[in-house]
């Protein structure tokens, strides 16, 4: 079975191919494209497009309003379908789901530390720093005095970073707190449902 997509919109690929159980994706455009396009019509697959067989697959997911169909290979290889319509892509998933043998259809409402991870671990990161940092400061200005042994690291950063002040450290510390919250929110926000269609072993 063949089908085809094509697409103009900056953010697509210009043609995915589904033919002989592979997946074929070009970037190609002009009178490159439109013969691309009259090789398939005359259901032949252009040769210079190199296709990746369904028996590769290990996992394809889509997200609800991201333009991305993502398809997972091998190990930790991906590659990604970019399909800026949300019909196609719909219509894309669908049709893979229908003729990629032996595969489980799942869908999920993705977790925000699954989904935001890195933004939780900069801001437990910025926290342990500057809750550090807080406490060199506050022991410097009661008299403590600290010295650097050995090859700097982050004690290094966070006695660099006291050496501003309680007061200082505070605004820093709330101040970069509220930029990764921000980043966190925002990104919790563009949350949405997953489509999975995973490999039966």
């Amino acid at each position: 079975m063949l089908k085809y997509w094509t697409s103009n919109l900056p953010k697509s690929d210009n043609l995915i191919l589904i033919a002989d159980s592979c997946i074929y994706k070009s970037y190609s455009k002009g009178k490159k494209l439109e013969h691309e396009i009259s090789e398939i019509k005359k259901h032949n697959i252009p040769d210079n497009l190199i296709g990746t067989p369904y028996s590769y697959i290990k996992k394809i997911e889509s997200q609800i309003n991201h333009n991305k169909i993502l398809i997972h290979y091998g190990s930790d290889s991906t590659e990604f379908l970019n399909v800026d319509n949300k019909s196609i892509k719909k219509e894309i998933f669908n049709f893979l789901k229908l003729n990629i043998p032996n595969t489980k259809h799942t869908t999920e409402y993705p977790s925000l530390y699954k989904y935001a991870k890195a933004e939780i671990f900069i801001i437990l990161l910025i926290s342990g720093m500057f809750l550090w940092s807080l406490y060199l400061s506050i022991e410097i200005e009661n008299g403590s005095e600290y010295e650097l042994v050995g090859r700097p690291g982050l004690g290094a950063i966070a006695l660099m970073i006291a050496s501003l002040g309680t007061i200082k450290v505070l605004l820093s510390y709330i101040s970069l707190l509220c930029l990764a919250i921000y980043s966190l929110l925002r990104k919790s926000k563009k949350r949405s449902e997953i489509e999975t269609l995973s490999k039966i072993a």
